[in-house]
């Protein structure tokens, strides 16, 4: 055709002038080379549908896959053009497979377009020609795997076509391989951007999360040897925005697992799994967290339940490191806190729970008490009582002011104070120890039912009981002394060289004495 269309052409320039001529010549050399270009070109089906308006009057070879075959036409899939054979058509020697059809392409109505066939060509199919090229890039670099995975995903997507499309998945894979291969040594940025890469190709999260994994602990690597609290905090923040599960807190806590990632990082992390990974992810963001945290804690601890109360806020797994900072913050402050007056101290204490801190508000109080304890003279009974019920007036810590009255009162038996105390408490004294009623009445009974059988007198026991056991004393003396009443009752026993002597001791208002001693000279003085 393009000979015909030379030779009108030539016999048309001889009867114009000059200037005609000339544009003529420009128009025709224009159509000769789209002419020339379309005719050493092959287009793809997807190709010759976008640009088909742009090449009709001209020769085309469109390569695709056939759908239906005769001498007369020739239908590609999903090709809209229809292609007529301008005489009869060769067989073909195979039943499936790709074509490539030469012809003029024209237009056949509004919007249709037909090829005018004047040959055909059978083609390697897309598998057989995807072999040849992967074959061809076997030593190439990684680029030449994605445009060959780029070709095929087209074509898989074109065609349907679920084999190409995984072949096209494999050769991301092998350029991935090949560029992962190339990384500098060390470089956290370039093991980043291939992470991206790899999130482009849709390679996976896990091999994703391994990169960004990988390229974290780079940078870890470059902040130990070089500590920046603005670069730290990035890499915090970055870390949160790029591995999941960083913000969730360990609970309860795994020392063992983090102690085995934190020995071999890289190992640990590509043999875990999913949720375990998630888990990595919060160990090195609490880790660094943490040594943040600490960094804040002054020379002299004087801020250790500030910083503890920040580490059980910000990564609670680590409360023993919180505790461990608030005992040697009070033991740092302990010199100071000696020195404080109760005032002081409560509004000390008042401070940190208005911080929302009230477990440190209370310890500066209980290290008040404790150091205030340590200063209090053996014989300074009152201020041990009122010591004592401080704990129940600052910390409401009933138990602990039990506690202190009753090893007063074993020291002090028989303080009056001390004992009218214990009294209204519920405890009873036995001997030189104050025991509940109900411990009192069991151990009493039992002495005293058996002290009456061998008709003899214990301590402890009523004058009702003596009468019983012993009978109406030969000989009685009655001293007076503040709100007590003391009275010795003397039983003379034949044989015997002086009197058995009973003291006792009753207050004004009681009816009955209680035994304070038995045969003792010095029992008054009790």
């Amino acid at each position: 055709m393009r000979v015909t269309c030379s030779r009108t052409f030539s016999r048309l320039l001889i009867g114009v002038g000059p200037l005609l001529r000339g544009a003529l010549l420009c128009c025709w050399a224009l159509v000769w080379v789209n002419s020339a270009v379309a005719a050493g070109r092959i287009f793809s089906v997807q190709e010759i549908e976008a640009v088909k308006e742009r090449w009709v009057g001209l020769e085309v070879t469109v390569e695709g896959r056939w759908s239906s075959y005769d001498d007369q036409s020739v239908r590609l899939r999903n090709c809209t053009l229809n292609f007529k054979a301008v005489q009869p058509l060769p067989a073909l020697t195979r039943r499936t497979g790709n074509l490539e059809v030469t012809g003029i392409l024209q237009k056949a109505g509004e919007k249709r377009y037909e090829v005018l066939v004047e040959r055909v060509r059978e083609s390697a199919t897309d598998l057989d020609h995807f072999e040849d090229l992967k074959r061809a890039s076997q030593r190439s670099s990684a680029n030449d795997w994605y445009r060959l995975a780029d070709w095929a995903a087209q074509r898989g997507a074109f065609y349907r076509d679920n084999e190409l499309i995984k072949a096209a998945q494999d050769c991301r894979k092998r350029g991935f391989v090949v560029e992962r291969t190339r990384l500098p040594p060390k470089d956290p940025v370039a093991v980043m951007k291939l992470a991206d890469r790899a999130a482009e190709l849709n390679l996976g999260t896990m091999l994703q999360w391994e990169l960004r994994h990988e390229a974290f602990w780079l940078r870890r690597e470059s902040l130990q040897r070089d500590p920046e609290p603005q670069a730290e905090q990035q890499w915090l923040e970055d870390l949160v925005r790029e591995l999941p599960g960083a913000l969730n807190p360990l609970s309860p806590d795994e020392p063992e697992f983090r102690q085995r990632y934190l020995t071999d990082p890289y190992k640990v992390y590509a043999a875990a799994t999913e949720p375990e990974r998630r888990k990595i992810h919060r160990v090195l963001w609490s880790q660094l967290t943490l040594k943040t945290i600490e960094r804040g804690v002054l020379a002299d601890r004087s801020n250790g339940f500030e910083i503890a109360h920040q580490i059980d806020e910000r990564v609670p797994e680590f409360h023993p490191r919180a505790e461990e900072l608030r005992d040697a913050s009070l033991a740092a402050q302990a010199t100071q806190v000696e020195h404080l007056s109760k005032a002081e101290a409560i509004a000390l204490s008042a401070g940190f729970h208005e911080r929302k801190q009230p477990q440190q508000g209370d310890a500066v109080i209980e290290s008040w008490l404790r150091l205030r304890e340590k200063k209090l003279l053996p014989e300074d009974i009152e201020g041990a009582m009122h010591h004592a019920q401080l704990y129940t007036e600052l910390l409401n810590r009933p138990e602990v002011t039990r506690k202190l009255l009753l090893k007063l009162g074993t020291a002090h038996p028989e303080h009056p104070d001390l004992a009218l105390k214990l009294e209204q408490m519920g405890y009873r004294r036995l001997g030189k120890q104050w025991i509940t009623q109900a411990e009192f009445t069991a151990s009493v009974d039992t002495r005293f039912e058996q002290a009456l059988r061998e008709g003899r007198v214990e301590v402890g026991m009523k004058s009702g009981l003596v009468l019983k056991s012993l009978g109406q004393p030969t000989g009685a003396t009655r001293v007076s002394a503040g709100e007590q009443v003391h009275e010795i009752w003397s039983y003379q026993t034949p044989g015997a060289d002086r009197p058995l002597q009973i003291f006792l001791v009753r207050r004004w208002v009681e009816k009955e004495g209680t035994v304070v001693g038995v045969d003792q000279l010095d029992g008054l003085m009790r």
